[in-house]
């Protein structure tokens, strides 16, 4: 190959965009995924997680720069405890037009139960336009936080 080639060849790698996937998730099965913990492990960096009009289990982002985002129109349920950790810097997580809404978990037992969790985040994390509900505290058990932001730089709520 030769320079001018090898040039054209460097210049088309650096100009082409960057091509993240949208993953769908419907509860009603209208797609690949009903439940969105499975979505979020198939998931490469930078993709979109659409989700779609339903309820849905507590779910853990691990160190991925995602967006998880509710179809328009709508504001899916997660029941349960949301993780966000790990997201390094340089990385940005959003979730958006999502209800979370505290229930018992099996991911953070008790007493500290939480329905947000921002753990160990040098990366942005934002969270726009979402309902955020504590735990209900019961006859066996204490209320629990919303929200538990810890060692996280970046971390903004909006709308």
């Amino acid at each position: 190959m030769n320079s001018t080639h090898l040039l054209f060849a460097c210049i088309a790698l650096v100009s082409a965009p960057a091509r993240a996937g949208v993953i769908v998730v419907d509860a009603a099965g209208g797609s690949g995924f009903t439940q969105i913990q499975p979505a979020i492990d198939a998931a490469s960096e930078g993709d979109t997680i659409l989700v779609k009009s339903g309820s849905y289990d507590g779910f853990t982002i691990d160190g991925k720069g995602l967006t998880v985002v509710g179809d328009a129109g709508v504001l899916p349920v997660a029941a349960g405890t949301v993780v966000i950790q790990n997201i390094a810097r340089g990385r940005t997580l959003v979730i958006a037009r999502m209800q979370l809404s505290g229930e018992r978990s099996t991911v953070v037992p008790p007493p500290f139960e939480e329905t947000l969790r921002v753990d160990n985040c040098a990366g942005a994390v934002r969270v726009v336009e979402c309902e955020v509900y504590g735990f209900d505290a019961t006859e066996s058990a204490a209320g629990g936080s919303a929200v538990v932001l810890a060692l996280s730089d970046d971390v903004a709520f909006g709308g």
